[in-house]
């Protein structure tokens, strides 16, 4: 177990951190959307759509796009991913050994609503890692890339935000990690990662980027004592 600061705060994202949904979530989303004469390519959908909730990404698709949705389309499309995470979603590589040896408190602020991130952090095996320790963006005014979220979360776990370490998968994660005044460290291990992505992971502003969970035991260890 790595020895650190017990005041220390890790802070997991968790679609694309804890649990490899993304790629499913832009796959039923996608197809959807195809559904309805979208036209975007799948990896360009999902540039688009990381991090973000899905009145964000609507607002996106009829600014950029002019595509105008159904009123339903995202209570149908999350129907749809419902069903899909109940079957097919696991946990990100080696997530639970990583929480477990971190040595420290942790916690999960996302802009997932609290009942998706129930169900994900269920189906997994890895809501025992969390539980009481849930933040969604459903409770704050502005989900990322503004701060509340990450803010949210430090001020429910007793922290400062020197005190927290971010871990995000996505561009507008990282920027709300940094807008909150913390650390953060770019995961770029789950199927929805591309090399494009990656790399612009790696120009975020984030502290650090690394691809399999295995490493982030010792990127905590090199990160305790840091402040902002």
């Amino acid at each position: 177990m790595v020895d650190v600061p017990k005041r220390n705060l890790v802070i997991f994202d968790c679609d694309g951190v804890l649990v490899d949904s993304e790629y499913l979530c832009n796959r039923c989303e996608f197809e959807a959307l195809q559904e309805h004469g979208c036209t975007l390519g799948r990896a360009e959908y999902g540039e688009l759509a990381a991090g973000r909730k899905s009145s964000q990404i609507d607002a996106l698709l009829r600014e950029r796009f002019g595509l105008e949705l159904p009123a339903d389309f995202w209570e149908d499309a999350a129907k749809r991913l419902e069903h899909v995470l109940g079957s097919e979603l696991e946990a990100v590589p080696g997530v639970t050994a990583a929480v477990q040896a971190l040595g420290l408190d942790s916690c999960v602020a996302s802009s997932s609503s609290t009942a998706r991130l129930r169900l994900e952090l269920g189906v997994t095996g890895l809501l025992p890692l969390f539980d009481g320790r849930i933040y969604s963006a459903e409770a704050v005014p502005h989900p990322k890339p503004a701060p509340d979220v990450y803010r949210y979360a430090a001020r429910c776990m007793d922290r400062t935000p020197g005190q927290c370490l971010v871990i995000e998968d996505s561009l507008v994660g990282v920027q709300a990690a940094l807008a909150a005044g913390m650390r953060v460290l770019a995961f770029a291990g789950g199927r929805h990662i591309t090399p494009a992505t990656r790399e612009r992971l790696e120009r975020s502003g984030a502290h650090g980027c690394f691809d399999r969970m295995v490493e982030l035991p010792e990127l905590v260890a090199s990160w305790a004592g840091h402040e902002v």
